[in-house]
């Protein structure tokens, strides 16, 4: 997936890579060694233990290899979840130290030699895994949710520029990957508006930006009409990737508002 990232419901999408037999380039998380890449947005409030990515089994439902949301949903870290056929856990939902579904667009990377992983988050080194490895019998790389017998585990977000390499980067390819990783186009769009009493106009507006210095204009036009700041608007802090706008309206006539970063 290049260029054009995925978004998912949370409900039933899920892409699917099945093993095609010897030679096939899955499963991953077996080779002696490896790296995983992804940039992924979303929200980690109420998903509880989501996949983003995922290669499992659809013979048996113990092996595992998962990276995702938090266990309870109550946190925006990623979280690592490994089981083997027998149902060992070397890896018992580590977190990440950064966080990663803040509501914002983070670039995340994973290597691993032998047992040996380290994290990345935005280029940046993050929690190291140590462990075990465990017998792992997979058919199924996914993206989205975990592919099995019985799909579940379903992501809501994007997921884009999905990368893998059968060899464990270094830091500095880690570090380089990142910088010159095409970044998800950025998202600024108002999602909803509502009059919370009289006079009073809220905008709702989804962001991949964070905090960044918004600016709200007006025009009486969206053909022919010139743009001008509103400067009474009260833009709140962002949060999730949500922020709202508050604006005094008066007077009558047809007027438009746009929210954009100058």
């Amino acid at each position: 997936m290049k260029n054009n990232a995925l978004f998912f419901d949370g409900v039933d999408d899920l892409a699917v890579h099945t093993r095609t037999g010897a030679g096939s380039d899955i499963p991953l998380s077996t080779r002696d060694e490896y790296s995983v890449s992804f940039w992924v947005r979303g929200t980690g409030a109420g998903q509880l233990d989501r996949r983003v990515f995922s290669e499992s089994s659809i013979a048996n439902n113990q092996p595992l290899f998962n990276i995702g949301t938090d266990t309870a949903g109550a946190t925006d870290l990623l979280n690592f979840f490994i089981r083997g056929d027998s149902g060992t856990v070397p890896v018992n939902h580590t977190a990440s130290f950064a966080p990663v579904f803040d509501g914002y667009w983070h670039h995340v990377t994973y290597t691993d030699h032998k047992g040996q992983g380290q994290l990345y988050v935005d280029g940046v080194t993050d929690v190291a895994l140590n462990y075990t490895r465990p017998v792992m019998t997979l058919t199924d790389l996914s993206v989205g949710g975990i592919a099995r017998l019985a799909p579940s585990h379903w992501f809501r977000g994007g997921v884009d520029e999905v990368t893998t390499w059968e060899r464990a980067l270094s830091e500095a390819e880690a570090v380089q990957w990142y910088q010159s990783s095409p970044h998800p186009a950025p998202t600024l769009t108002v999602t909803d508006v509502t009059h919370p009493s009289e006079g009073l106009l809220q905008l709702t507006v989804a962001t991949s930006l964070g905090n960044a210095a918004y600016q709200v204009e007006s025009s009486t036009s969206l053909t022919a009409g010139s743009w001008s700041a509103v400067p009474d608007a009260v833009i709140n802090t962002a949060a999730n990737g949500v922020f709202t706008v508050d604006l005094t309206v008066s007077g009558t006539g047809r007027r438009f508002y746009r929210v954009l970063v100058p």
